[in-house]
């Protein structure tokens, strides 16, 4: 569904994703990642993007089926703009597109 509205890069894993955001000719508006992953955690790949020059400005959303408040207050201390529970309901994915309307608006896309 995310898909048919805004072109979407999938990686594997967090290193992957890494790579990915390390290209700066990748237009990266959000990232959406678990954090729970391969090779990175997401949490380490939230804070590589908080620490770069440029990708830092990237709103970033952590995601996890484990919801332990101590989870959740280390990702959004450390960055994230927000924390969503998995499964993902369908409205809180719907509300993904306001974190890219407001990034786009405030820097004039």
């Amino acid at each position: 569904e995310l898909h048919s509205v805004f072109p979407v890069i999938e990686a594997a894993s967090g290193l992957q994703a890494w790579k990915i955001l390390e290209d700066l000719t990748n237009h990266i508006d959000l990232v959406l990642t678990e954090v729970f992953m391969p090779c990175f955690s997401g949490i380490f790949l939230l804070s590589k993007i908080m620490s770069h020059k440029t990708r830092k400005n990237v709103p970033v959303i952590m995601m996890s089926s484990h919801d332990s408040i101590g989870i959740v207050f280390k990702c959004l201390s450390k960055g994230a703009v927000d924390f969503l529970v998995k499964p993902i309901r369908k409205n809180e994915l719907k509300n993904l597109w306001q974190h890219v309307w407001r990034r786009c608006h405030s820097v004039s896309c």
